[in-house]
């Protein structure tokens, strides 16, 4: 176990200094809090919490965990039945059911990567794209390679 050669030191009653071989933290029982923040985001205690829990000769450290790890817990959650659901040939299907059809979208928005591997909706077909410049079909202004007849006024 990692945790067991960090060294401790108490800053009071309820809050303890943890020095790892990295960036060490800050225990605080009263608030079940951890500088390093493990403790308050997965509810389970932390390497820090747990050599502050040795170093107060504590031997079971999981009455700091959430109660919702717990097994009586558990057991509670699933005490009632649960029924399996019947084969889909047995399920009782509604005569008044509508599809619903994903809108289509003319123009993609603006600030969003171009998606070159999505599948087209049903329904939608392929936008032709049209030259402003040279009224060409299959590319845009940007690309066109037509020459520009220049006006000599």
């Amino acid at each position: 176990m990692k945790c067991a050669t960090w060294s401790v030191s108490g800053i009071s009653n309820n809050i303890f200094q943890v020095h790892d071989n990295i960036r060490g933290g800050k225990v605080n029982f009263e608030r079940r809090s951890c500088s390093c923040r493990r403790w308050q985001k997965t509810g389970i205690p932390c390497g820090h919490v747990v050599a502050a829990l040795t170093f107060q000769n504590f031997d079971d450290c999981s009455v700091y965990a959430e109660h919702y790890f717990m097994s009586d817990t558990h057991r509670q959650t699933y005490h009632e039945l649960i029924h399996p659901l019947p084969h889909p040939s047995e399920w009782e299907v509604p005569d008044d059911l509508m599809t619903v059809r994903v809108p289509i979208m003319e123009g993609r928005q603006s600030g969003r990567p171009r998606n070159n591997d999505r599948v087209p909706s049903q329904g939608e077909g392929p936008i032709v794209r049209k030259c402003s410049r040279c009224q060409a079909v299959g590319h845009v202004r940007t690309h066109c390679t037509a020459l520009v007849p220049r006006h000599i006024g």
